[in-house]
């Protein structure tokens, strides 16, 4: 019989900003240890799961559209900063030398299909077709700025972003417990356009590598699911043009993430939501930092709808689900205060 899962939104697409590895070490200790209190506390009353893994010789396809804004940032005090005033401090700018908004909108559809080599291993890869816009209504007090006031204008990118393959291997299944790990390598062929102002970045510029844990529960008695996940990604170093169109090497420091998410079943629909902590690393150009790194955490829920529930009572020739979510940034330090609204369908043949 085939078991599936449900699984929390993906990254949410984010324009990083400096933040303390203080603050964020110690928030990062302080989800894990949540985390591990949670598995623990859980572990003896589950009876059994449902997890996104397909058996050997089926194929699970999916299409998740996401859409993200932001316009403000979050501060290390949890205050509030418009998106043109972290900028400008981001870069030195004085507030008075230009006036008025920045905006950042992103919309990502993106095909997925995960195929299930053996009972224990599955294969996958992941395309997504981004379009990404920044609308600026901008005031120029200060005609010495006008290179800056140029580099946060109008712009706008539309094309394939970075492709990703995945591995996952389950290490553990039994009717209580379900954990996996898996591997992500995540490619360079989106342009990143840091060399123009007018475009948007399609990629990252760089090659990375994401290593991730997952632990599922699920309860028969009460029809509730729990999920956590930890992620890795690790980020290999680049060369890219700057705006001037010379090259430059291009560091960025290891990225963290940790989600826990609850959901419950009732007949064709379900419900759910969880909280999700990102540590994006800061980036360094030619050994300067960017002072681009952040701390988020944020709250999302969600509704589903389809058969895939059946699965756990019996065979579903054509099992599938579609799901709307929404997520919002509530706190951390210095991150976008960015909102996400998602709708995935799947299915399985």
């Amino acid at each position: 019989m085939m078991t599936v899962s449900k699984k929390p939104i993906a990254r949410t697409f984010m324009i990083p900003t400096n933040t303390r590895n203080s603050i964020k070490y110690n928030h990062l200790r302080k989800i894990t240890v949540f985390v591990f209190i949670v598995i623990c506390c859980t572990a003896q009353i589950a009876v059994a799961q449902k997890a996104e893994f397909v058996p050997g010789g089926v194929i699970l396809t999916r299409v998740n559209t996401v859409s993200q804004t932001y316009e403000n940032f979050i501060t290390g005090d949890a205050s509030k900063r418009t998106a043109l005033e972290m900028l400008q401090v981001r870069n030195k700018i004085d507030k008075n030398a230009i006036t008025g908004s920045v905006a950042y909108e992103k919309t990502e559809i993106r095909l997925s299909f995960q195929y299930g080599l053996t009972d224990t291993l599955n294969l996958g890869i992941s395309i997504p077709q981004l379009s990404h816009k920044r609308t600026s209504t901008l005031h120029l007090n200060d005609a010495a700025q006008s290179g800056f006031s140029q580099s946060i204008g109008d712009a706008e990118s539309n094309g394939l972003g970075d492709i990703e393959v995945f591995g996952i291997w389950r290490l553990y299944y039994t009717d209580e417990a379900d954990f996996q790990i898996g591997m992500t390598l995540i490619g360079d062929n989106a342009p990143l356009n840091s060399e123009s102002s007018d475009k948007m970045p399609l990629g990252s510029g760089s090659k990375e590598l994401s290593v991730f844990l997952r632990w599922l529960l699920y309860s028969i008695r009460s029809s509730l699911m729990m999920f956590v996940e930890i992620e890795a990604l690790f980020v290999e170093d680049a060369t890219i043009k700057s705006s001037t169109g010379s090259d430059v090497t291009k560091q960025q420091s290891n990225s963290l993430s940790a989600k826990l998410d609850v959901s419950s079943q009732s007949g064709s629909l379900g419900y759910g939501g969880g909280v999700h902590l990102q540590s994006i690393g800061t980036q360094k150009w030619n050994g300067i930092s960017q002072n681009d790194g952040y701390l988020s955490y944020s709250l999302h829920g969600y509704i589903t709808y389809g058969n895939l529930n059946l699965l756990e009572k019996d065979v579903v020739r054509n099992p599938w689900e579609t799901r709307f979510g929404f997520e919002k940034v509530i706190t951390g330090s210095n991150t976008p205060a960015t909102q996400t609204l998602s709708l995935q369908f799947l299915t399985y043949f």
